[in-house]
């Protein structure tokens, strides 16, 4: 078997029917689909079950973070390839058929990743993004900045096994840069020039802790450096992680901040932008978000201009 696509979920029963179907549909059909259940206590386990298709292979296990949950289906995989998927995005049709191709025909590639579109919750579309980075600059690159989105990565399943799968003591955190860092060893990275996959923003997975954005991408660049975590920097990564987490209204703000400054700097659509800061500062009132809502009342060369000079670093 060629391809093993492998998807964790936790929780996911809002958008997981989507994720399943983009995937079975795809054109590409002699594949293996191993959905492993990480101890989800909503209807997640329903609905794969409710699926009659001999390419699924359910997995299901108590609740450990998502490094050990694809690490649990990677040993379980069989395909050549392992095509990473996440339960609430959406799989463009010929995603598997391009990605394998390419894989084929480029034996120095370990694992490739596409370009991505970004959709709101409800799954209107903000903008797509590719990254346009050569192997070489990629490698080169490596410490500053993940080069691959990681549910797009198709990559070599032995090779993965030869870098350990994924380091789980650092769970959900940057666990995918950690282990295209470690595959440089045995080959290239590079993403497909188009977008492959839709991404799903939602409130949940937004993070944004400027406070601690110097701290936490030093713990990143020491894990990555010594490929280990010591407990101190894994304690107070977990600590970063989690403020806010607990306030529904901080995530949201969050949230809506940052679709706000997507579709004032990525795809200008200024009501929009207007719209989600208005909301973002109803749930959590910031400066930022003022200023950015003000912004948004300028002239759209103003707009650009504050952009290409001002704030084109932050948006990612």
């Amino acid at each position: 078997m060629k391809v093993s696509v492998l998807m964790s979920v936790y929780n996911g029963e809002k958008h997981l029917r989507e994720a399943i179907d983009s995937i079975l549909d795809q054109t590409y059909e002699d594949f293996e689909f191993i959905i492993v259940n990480d101890g989800s206590t909503d209807s997640s386990e329903e609905i794969i079950q409710g699926y009659d298709d001999i390419r699924i292979k359910y997995l299901k296990r108590e609740n450990g973070g998502l490094s050990a949950a694809l690490n649990t289906g990677l040993s379980s995989a069989k395909g050549d390839y392992i095509a990473r998927m996440d339960a609430d995005d959406i799989a463009l049709k010929d995603r598997l058929e391009k990605q394998l191709a390419y894989m084929e025909e480029h034996p120095n590639i370990v694992a490739l990743g596409a370009g991505i579109t970004y959709m709101e919750e409800g799954g209107d579309t903000i903008f797509s993004y590719v990254n346009r980075m050569t192997p070489d600059e990629i490698r080169e690159n490596i410490y500053q900045m993940c080069p691959i989105a990681h549910p797009t990565v198709i990559y070599r399943r032995d090779v993965a096994l030869k870098c350990g799968g994924y380091y789980e003591k650092i769970r959900q955190y940057f666990e995918d840069h950690l282990l295209f860092k470690k595959m440089l060893k045995y080959g290239d990275l590079y993403n497909m020039q188009e977008p492959l996959l839709k991404y799903r923003l939602v409130s949940t997975s937004i993070t944004s802790n400027k406070e601690f954005k110097s701290e936490y991408i030093a713990i990143r660049q020491r894990t990555l450096k010594d490929e280990v975590i010591s407990d101190e920097d894994r304690n107070r990564l977990i600590e970063i992680k989690n403020h806010g987490k607990s306030d529904l209204n901080y995530k949201k703000s969050k949230y809506y901040l940052y679709l706000g400054k997507l579709y004032l700097w990525k795809n200008p659509e200024k009501v929009k932008s207007k719209e989600n800061l208005k909301k973002s500062m109803q749930h959590y009132f910031s400066f930022e978000a003022l200023a950015l809502y003000i912004v948004a009342f300028l002239p759209s060369r103003i707009v650009i201009y504050l952009y290409n000079h001002i704030d084109k670093s932050r948006v990612k």
